[in-house]
């Protein structure tokens, strides 16, 4: 029994710890809860000025880790508190939220596991409160942990905690109903408690922006964000940061460097954020297209370009996709002008004398500044033509080039060093007429070839002469009386002797 109260009591003290009611102060030291968990925890209150039927918030991050082995299995705790605020000249006493909940689930219990809970409580005084400073508390309602069973652990914890000072500033009786409320300096923190749900998934798409507006982060309908502990994100805070790492040897930064928290967030799918830039910050004849959102990666410790990067330039805006909380900046690079050749083309390959070749290349900036680059032409080796080209970063321009020759042969062309070729054919053909004599067709250059068309010729003629023997011969046969031999008629081995048998007899 003594171990079992002991442990209830160092449950006592590490829940509350990192719950609302102990936000404002330490455990009891009676308790001796060090000896088991080490606990650290914020409060941070979304703004010190309300005004009239204005909310606000109180968000508590807590975290404890557990450094001894507990007696007991704890699986769950819960704590039911209020927030209650207390005049400081009339101690008169405003309810600022009646009722709230935290369950922690599972809990820490063996060596090293670690807890880390954030709860954000929305805050609001009564219309009848008095102007002035506040000192905000939570009152603790109930507290209990699991065990197997469920324990009620109330007593163990102080009854109250403080929490803060906040000033309530409603407007006063001899101000005008039209005049507005005054705004309270934006601090780059937005909270999102409204357009968010208990699991952590976005309900209503809303931007945060940071204090100069140059910088936002976009969340849209079904993204699902979750602070570092896995639970549903608080807030959004975009701020200046006050001491960056310097950009890459060959960049330059053209925007601040934003740090947006809180750390360990997530978003899934990714958030969009935007940075604007100013045309004036950048490089001379940098590509505007080539600009893009750097992250800073603290274990390698070097600036890493996001993907998917968009360049708007006309609204001069970038936005690339975000999973993750860091540091941003924009940033433009700074590599000189390095130029390349590609895509030579030399058109016909092949030409009279006297014809025109076109010789063309892609002259293209693979740097991100200006340049001047000298284009030359040599044809067999000699230098033809000299153009200056200049290119913004990462442009590219084509060159043509229009050359001829007299004498046939083989050319080489070259576009400072890459290599192409073209030919001078010796003759022009002349088209063969159709109305021309067959006579002056064979003998024509390039005509018909003549030497085949004689032998097609002498070849009808030797048929023709062949058959008129035949002709003649099959004449003089019958003219003698004598069967005429018919070639194309064939006889059986039989026939043939007996025809032979016959003759003999004649």
């Amino acid at each position: 029994m003594k171990a079992k109260a002991k442990y209830l009591k160092i449950m006592a003290a590490l829940v509350p710890a990192l719950l609302l009611i102990l936000a404002g102060g330490s455990p009891v030291s009676a308790l001796s809860i060090g000896e088991y968990f080490a606990i650290s925890y914020t409060v941070e209150f979304s703004q010190a000025e309300v005004y009239l039927n204005q909310s606000f918030h109180a968000t508590v991050i807590g975290e404890a880790t557990c450094i001894d082995e507990l007696p007991l299995t704890v699986s769950e705790a819960r704590i039911t508190g209020s927030v209650v605020a207390r005049h400081t000249e009339s101690g008169a006493e405003v309810v600022l939220n009646p009722e709230y909940t935290l369950t922690i689930d599972p809990f820490p219990n063996g060596v090293g596991e670690v807890v880390q809970e954030s709860q954000m409580v929305e805050l609001h005084f009564p219309e009848d409160s008095l102007p002035g400073s506040y000192s905000i508390n939570g009152e603790l309602t109930e507290a209990k942990v699991k065990a197997l069973l469920w324990f009620n652990v109330t007593s163990y914890l102080p009854a109250s905690q403080a929490m803060g000072v906040v000033s309530y500033m409603p407007p006063g009786e001899e101000e005008d109903e039209e005049d507005e409320i005054p705004q309270i300096p934006f601090s780059g923190k937005t909270y999102i408690d409204g357009s968010i749900d208990s699991q952590g998934i976005i309900t209503s798409a809303f931007t945060a922006p940071s204090v100069d507006n140059r910088c936002s982060l976009t969340l849209d309908v079904g993204v699902e964000a979750l602070n570092g502990y896995g639970q549903p994100l608080p807030y959004i805070s975009i701020s200046e940061l006050e001491e960056p790492p310097p950009p890459p040897e060959d960049a330059r930064l053209i925007s601040l460097v934003y740090d947006i928290r809180p750390n360990g967030a997530t978003f899934e799918p990714a958030a969009m954020l935007a940075m604007t830039y100013e045309e004036p910050r950048l490089p001379e004849g940098i590509d505007e297209e080539k600009l893009a959102i750097a992250t800073w990666d603290e274990t390698e410790g070097r600036w890493i370009e996001l993907e998917g990067c968009i360049v708007d330039t006309e609204a001069d805006t970038i936005t690339a996709p975000v999973s993750h909380f860091s540091a941003f900046a924009a940033m433009a690079g700074t590599t000189p002008a390095s130029f390349s050749i590609s895509g030579l083309s030399v058109s016909p390959a092949e030409v009279y004398a006297d014809g025109s070749v076109s010789v063309s290349a892609v002259v293209s900036n693979d740097g991100d500044l200006a340049g001047s680059y000298e284009v030359v032409l040599r044809v067999g080796g000699e230098v033809v033509e000299t153009r200056l080209v200049t290119l913004d970063g990462g442009q590219s321009e084509a060159v043509s080039f229009t050359v001829s020759r007299q004498t046939p042969g083989l050319y080489s062309v070259a576009v400072n060093g890459v290599y192409g070729s073209f030919t001078i054919l010796e003759e022009e053909v002349e088209a063969l007429s159709t109305t021309q004599p067959l006579a002056a067709r064979l003998t024509q250059p390039g005509g018909i070839n003549g030497w085949l068309v004689l032998t097609i010729f002498a070849v009808i003629v030797i048929l023709l002469l062949a058959l008129l023997w035949f002709i003649k011969r099959y004449q003089r046969k019958k003219a003698a009386g004598e069967e005429p031999i018919i070639i194309y008629e064939v006889r059986s081995p039989q026939g043939k002797e007996q025809e032979q048998q016959e003759e003999d007899n004649r």
